[in-house]
């Protein structure tokens, strides 16, 4: 019984870690863009930054060699010059070289949250993108069809017309109509092209995967929502000043340095060097920086001044969050309720165009009718499928502000 609720412990905590798992579907593509490119540069600089820091905390070691010289004696041989070597090492300074590790980790965490709301935008740039690409290509094929179909009416009133059933202006009506849709294709054919090359320049996407792209993938890559980048800012920069009010303080604080040094013995000078036999001496010295002590008030100023603009910045973030949330929602909301609407209209006015063209057959209606009816039709099924396109997007807005 033990041994089974172990297992089921040992079961939810890898679910747990695999859940938490990021895992972006287009981290192949996003690399290869210059905000990747930057924030590893800035990463990469960060590394350089941190090693120079820790290398900072290394002893210092100095070595002299010396001769006396006066009006009675001139330079003398080398090896009998002064010699000694010694070393010293920081070993308090008021918590300094801590605190300044984790202010460089604040920092990092900053410029990583920057990074993560750019990429944000990014991703939905290029959502925005896909859904105009395969809104365009849905389009595009739709208009092709209804070109087949104008161009069969056109050649059918043809030879009607040559058979003397049908007017000549029946004929020059639908010559129009059929040049009318394939203008409009031939425009839907350019912007699909340049939108295609503008996805290939802008993220690395090649033209064959950009159709496969879903929502699934988009929100795969979003590490951190809107929301959450605010609340992490804000408790990011509060920590920030925090940690600064300290690195100002700890100058206030003595600092101890240990030092030790090495003379050769007898007369101290080069010949004598014999690493057995050496003098040595240490001692610890305490810098008190009395000029510091009257910043004490003025770091308490600034630590206030840091902490009040947090705090607004973060207000200010968060009221324009708020603004655009109602107004994404309203667009939403609207949208639900018009696209049910907009089928309904559209079931219509396909009825509509059957009755139409029946009266057309039957002579009761003129052609032009018919086909103001039908252009009805298509211009709406055009602005049901910029709704549809459009609410997928707003839908995805509100999952990455969160």
């Amino acid at each position: 019984m033990k041994h089974n609720k172990k297992s089921r412990i040992l079961m939810l905590s890898s679910f747990l870690v695999c859940a938490n798992v990021y895992s972006c579907n287009l981290e192949a593509y996003l690399k290869k863009s210059e905000e990747y490119k930057l924030f590893n540069l800035e990463q990469a600089e960060n590394s350089l930054q941190n090693k120079h820091m820790e290398f900072s905390f290394l002893p210092n070691i100095s070595i002299g060699i010396g001769q006396h010289i006066n009006n009675n004696t001139g330079l003398v041989d080398v090896g009998k010059s002064s010699f000694y070597i010694s070393a010293s090492q920081l070993i308090f300074s008021g918590e300094s070289l801590g605190k300044g590790r984790e202010k460089e980790k604040i920092n990092n965490e900053i410029k990583r949250l920057s990074f993560e709301k750019e990429k944000n935008e990014k991703l939905l740039k290029l959502y925005a993108d896909i859904i105009q690409y395969k809104y365009l290509k849905e389009n595009t094929s739709l208009i092709s069809s209804r070109l087949d179909k104008s161009k069969s009416e056109y050649n059918k009133t043809l030879l009607d017309f040559k058979s003397g059933t049908v007017p000549s202006l029946e004929v020059d009506v639908k010559l129009l109509n059929f040049l009318k849709i394939e203008n409009s294709l031939n425009g839907l054919v350019e912007e699909l092209n340049l939108l295609e090359k503008k996805i290939i320049d802008d993220y690395a996407i090649p033209s064959d995967a950009i159709s496969k792209i879903t929502e699934d993938d988009i929100i795969s890559c979003k590490k951190i929502g809107y929301q959450e980048l605010i609340d992490k800012n804000k408790y990011n920069k509060l920590q920030q000043a925090d940690v600064e009010l300290d690195i100002n303080n700890s100058v206030l604080m003595p600092s101890v340095y240990f030092s030790i040094g090495l003379t050769p013995k007898k007369e101290g000078v080069i010949r004598d060097i014999n690493l057995r036999k050496m003098d040595y001496n240490g001692g610890i010295s305490v810098n008190i920086p009395l000029s510091n002590i009257f910043n004490a008030i003025d770091n308490q100023k600034k630590f206030a001044f840091n902490v009040s603009k947090a705090r607004l910045e973060s207000e200010k973030e968060q009221k324009s969050l708020f603004v655009l949330k109602r107004e994404i929602l309203n667009r939403y909301s609207s949208l639900k309720r018009t696209i049910p609407i907009s089928k309904k209209e559209i079931e219509l006015k396909k009825r509509k165009v059957e009755y139409k063209l029946w009266m057309v057959k039957q002579k009761k209606e003129s052609i032009l009718s018919y086909l103001d009816s039908q252009d009805e039709l298509y211009e709406s099924e055009f602005n049901l499928k910029k709704d549809e396109r459009d609410l997928k997007y707003y839908q995805m807005y509100l999952d990455f502000i969160g």
